[in-house]
This record gives C-alpha cells, structure tokens and sequence, in this order.
C-alpha cells in the first residue's frame, strides 16, 4: 500500500489528463469540470495532504468548477 501512497498525486493527474481528453468526446463541460477537481486533489497529493483532504478537494473545486463554467 505505501508504494501507491507515494505516487498519490500521479493517479489524480492521471484521471485529470482522461477526463479532459474525454470531454472531448462529449458535450456539456460536466467532465471539464471534474478534471479540475481531480488537479486540485492532485496538487494536495503533492503537498502531502491525506486522502480525505484529497476527496475534500476534489469535491469541493468540482463543484466550484461546475458553478463558475456553467451558465
């Protein structure tokens, strides 16, 4: 288990890049904005904060996202 906690931030960004490249394939900016939130659950991997902070965020910038993008 320790050996994925030390790439944590890797597996966000990852599925960041995938659903960016799938928001091409669909319309509406709902996978656009989950994106964001898994980049700023990336960035607080990297900052070393724990999982339930990374889902905090992750929640918490898709929703933002979701509010600032959409009409």
């Amino acid at each position: 288990m320790n050996e994925l906690l030390f790439f944590q931030w890797h597996w966000w960004a990852g599925v960041a890049i995938v659903l960016l490249i799938a928001e091409i394939f669909v319309p509406g900016f709902w996978l656009f904005c989950l994106s964001m939130g898994c980049f700023a659950a990336s960035v607080g991997a990297a900052a070393g904060a724990g999982a339930n902070i990374q889902l905090v965020l992750c929640a918490a910038f898709s929703l933002l996202a979701f509010f600032a993008v959409r009409p």
